[in-house]
């Protein structure tokens, strides 16, 4: 927490419009001209990642940071994160973080504490409360909103409420990647929660980090003009390694000629991925995936031991297979690979389409249909292998890497990678302290 400011009790903090006074509107009008000026030389950035499940939102905000504070040398970063994982990232320079206690999601839209002995509705009141005075303390001049536009259960809503209340000149941004979920369940959630109103109010725009060729959000969701005014769309974020990828596949390889990376991001649901690419191999019996093959498995940090211990078990007498908990620089790994194995989230398909590598994939089907969604769009347009996870996975996975071992190299080309270059020369519009009459009209009494 930043020291000298103390924790309001969370019975304070509601979701209901934050009334501003005549006093408190003129206030923060003389309070924007002051900031408008010193946004620009020495931004206060905040950024919100929930970060229930995985590394992908955290590691895409980590992306954003690095990209801002390139631009502007004298930005004040903050990033407020549930991730477990945060300590264990590279962090760009001069970057700080609040963390917030973790939690879990045990289903669609219903989540529970991680560690702390506490119900639902007291971790996120506490969460809740942690981000409200946060955001007062450090009073951001430009505040990023990662995937959530409300936060994890409306976590978010009453310091949306009181920025554009209290400090009507900070712009609010809502990032996004590619896909959501499936358009009916989308449309369906954003009405009945209220989301679509409030992002019409509280935000000033809509970055996607993904390209309407491949999904396009605006009419797939049936946005209202309003809604479609506010967003760019930016492209998908692309990574870079950044060890020495020749070294790197010198350790791994132990020598064999071909790599294969399987990688399931931050573990938590992919154990079966794993689980079925063994089995796949075992089944293959001495043929195995070809001559001189080399697996790495990486499992990740939210792989549970249970099941981390079972797999190593099981398979430990494969002389051909390697497995690591966590790697900091899983780009650089794939980088070194021949063919990568992963599931169907956002960053990986990123890494994978960055570094131009045949990819297997696995995409989860549930809760949501985002990564199947993402990934059978990919396929369609030949940039990625598509295995379903419930048509016998474990033979699948197996041909078709022995099919991308042997394919021609696949034309990445046409795929719009700009995400971060998009997001720096967006920057100076968005670091622009909002006008005067868009002050104005929010914040009558």
């Amino acid at each position: 927490m930043l020291r000298g400011q103390p924790i309001p009790f969370v019975r304070q903090i509601t979701d209901r419009p934050v009334s501003v006074t005549a006093s408190a509107h003129s206030t923060a009008l003389r309070q924007s001209v002051e900031t408008s000026s010193r946004s620009l030389q020495a931004p206060r950035v905040l950024f919100y990642s929930h970060d229930s499940f995985g590394l992908g939102h955290i590691r895409r905000t980590l992306s954003l940071c690095e990209t801002l504070r390139a631009r502007y040398e004298q930005a004040s970063l903050l990033v407020l994160t549930g991730s477990s994982s945060i300590s264990s990232l590279p962090m760009p320079t001069g970057v700080d973080w609040v963390k917030l206690p973790c939690v879990t999601k045990v289903g669609n839209g219903a989540y529970r504490s991680r560690f702390l002995p506490l119900a639902f509705d007291a971790m996120r009141n506490l969460r809740r409360g942690i981000i409200y005075s946060t955001t007062q303390a450090y009073r951001p001049s430009l505040v990023f909103v990662d995937n959530v536009p409300l936060g994890l259960e409306g976590e978010l809503r009453s310091t949306l409420e009181w920025l554009r209340g209290r400090a009507p000149e900070a712009r609010i941004v809502l990032t996004l990647r590619d896909v959501i979920d499936e358009p009916e369940r989308v449309m369906a959630s954003w009405r009945e929660s209220g989301t679509t109103e409030a992002v019409e109010r509280l935000f000033d725009d809509i970055v996607v980090f993904g390209s309407p060729d491949i999904f396009d959000i605006v009419s797939e969701y049936r946005w209202p003009q309003t809604l479609a005014a506010k967003c760019h769309y930016a492209g998908y974020i692309r990574r870079e390694p950044r060890g020495h990828v020749s070294d790197t596949r010198a350790q791994w390889s132990r020598g064999a000629d071909r790599l294969i990376l399987v990688t399931v991001g931050g573990g938590g649901d992919g154990g079966p991925l794993v689980e079925h690419y063994l089995a796949g191999l075992e089944a293959a019996g001495s043929a195995g995936i070809g001559a001189s093959v080399h697996t790495l498995v990486v499992c990740g940090p939210e792989m549970s031991i249970t099941t981390r211990d079972r797999i190593r078990t099981l398979h430990a007498h494969r002389g051909d297979v390697t497995f690591v908990d966590f790697s900091s620089d899983l780009v650089t790994l794939m980088a070194a690979a021949d063919v990568v194995v992963s599931m169907g989230g956002y960053n990986t398909i990123c890494e994978v389409l960055s570094l131009g590598k045949p990819a297997v994939v696995m995409p989860r089907r549930h809760p949501r249909l985002e990564q199947w969604i993402r990934c059978t769009r990919m396929a369609a347009r030949g940039l990625l292998r598509v295995v379903h996870p419930d048509h016998n996975p474990a033979t699948a996975l197996i041909r078709e890497v022995r099919a991308a071992l042997a394919a021609p190299a696949i034309d990445f080309a046409s795929v719009n990678l700009g995400g971060l270059t998009t997001l720096e020369q967006l920057l100076p519009h968005l670091l622009t302290a909002r006008r005067f009459n868009e002050v104005s009209c929010q914040c009558q009494p």
